[in-house]
């Protein structure tokens, strides 16, 4: 009755006042600095990641996952995309929070299931290479802001999404081979989602970056 509203209604304002308490907390100077800080880091990190992918696949049918440094580089690196999934929930970041689980789900399941498996595969480098671009690309746009960083941030996921999203069903595919149970299962729909619910994410991205771009235009051109 009435004290269940009561308890639903306190339990909605503490939410609501945890989500504006850490865009208060996310607007100050050291936090601020300190999410810059980590953005340069992770810039940083994948743009070392990418250069070693590029020094280890000059090798053939080398195992590009268990390398060194490979997969401990992506696991960080994941991670501190993990802690922005979790900016967007309590509303410090701007972004799609299911689009970014999801993505992120995916990712750590590909890593932890997956890439162990097919590491040799080509389909584990695909992957791994349009996850280096898409990052490379994005973090700019958070560390110096305007509009040709903007650029990058939403229009690379348009070439780089499918280019992941197919090489992880197709790594998918060829690990199944090698798992049983729950995660040839899980496998299995993974593959699923990636395709049809990677074509529902791109067009989702596609009309979030022509909106995000038309901003951002529209406050170039008053700047003029």
């Amino acid at each position: 009755g009435r004290r269940g509203r009561r308890e639903e209604a306190g339990g909605s304002s503490v939410f609501v006042g945890f989500k504006q308490s850490s865009r208060v907390l996310a607007g100050s100077s050291w936090v601020a600095l300190m999410w810059t800080a980590l953005n340069v880091f992770a810039l940083v990190g994948w743009l070392a990641l990418g250069a070693r992918l590029c020094i280890v696949c000059r090798q053939d049918r080398v195992d590009v996952w268990s390398a060194a440094y490979i997969a401990p580089s992506v696991y960080l690196l994941e991670f501190l995309c993990c802690l922005e999934v979790g900016r967007i929930a309590v509303g410090s970041l701007k972004g799609n929070l299911g689009l970014g689980i999801a993505i992120h789900y995916i990712r750590c399941f590909v890593m932890a299931v997956i890439f162990p498996l097919t590491g040799t595969h080509v389909a584990c480098r695909v992957a791994l290479f349009a996850w280096v671009l898409t990052e490379v690309c994005r973090y700019p746009y958070y560390i110096f802001g305007g509009r040709i960083a903007g650029v990058l941030r939403y229009l690379t996921p348009l070439a780089t999404f499918p280019m992941g999203a197919g090489a992880e069903a197709y790594a998918c595919i060829v690990a199944m081979e090698s798992l049983d149970g729950a995660l040839k299962v899980l496998a299995a729909l993974q593959v699923a989602v990636n395709i049809f619910g990677g074509a529902y994410g791109w067009v989702l991205m596609l009309k979030r970056s022509q909106r995000e771009l038309s901003s951002t235009k529209k406050q170039s051109d008053k700047k003029r």
